[in-house]
């Protein structure tokens, strides 16, 4: 969740490091054995959220829904960075991930969700 003090505050507009990524692959295993691929999520969320949260300062926000992830960063780098890592900790445990990046401007709502034409 975004800390206090990071410049992501409700009617602010402010540059932002988007990632998106999604687990190749997850329907279909769950159609097969849905038990594993919802243990299997949860490590992937495990892994998105402690990697992400690793940059500290530089990073603002993770949401997680079903397979697919959305990570803000204060900057492209750090996006580009986090995209790194986590592709090295699934590919360690042969899991292949969709990854995209955009760097744009975001707002953040009441429910400290990020909006904006830059994350669509």
């Amino acid at each position: 969740m975004p800390s206090d003090s990071h410049p992501l505050t409700d009617g602010d507009r402010v540059p932002a490091g988007i990632l998106f990524g999604d687990l190749k692959g997850s329907t279909q295993e769950a159609e097969l054995d849905e038990k594993s691929t919802v243990a299997k999520l949860r490590e992937y969320e495990s892994i998105i959220n402690e990697t992400a949260r690793s940059f500290g300062p530089s990073f603002y926000k993770v949401k997680v829904e079903g397979d697919g992830f959305m990570a803000i960063f204060a900057t492209a780098h750090t996006m580009v960075e986090c995209g790194f890592r986590v592709q090295q900790e699934f590919r360690r445990r042969g899991w292949q991930v969709r990854l995209g990046g955009h760097y744009g401007e975001v707002y953040r709502n009441e429910s400290g969700d990020v909006v904006g034409a830059d994350v669509n």
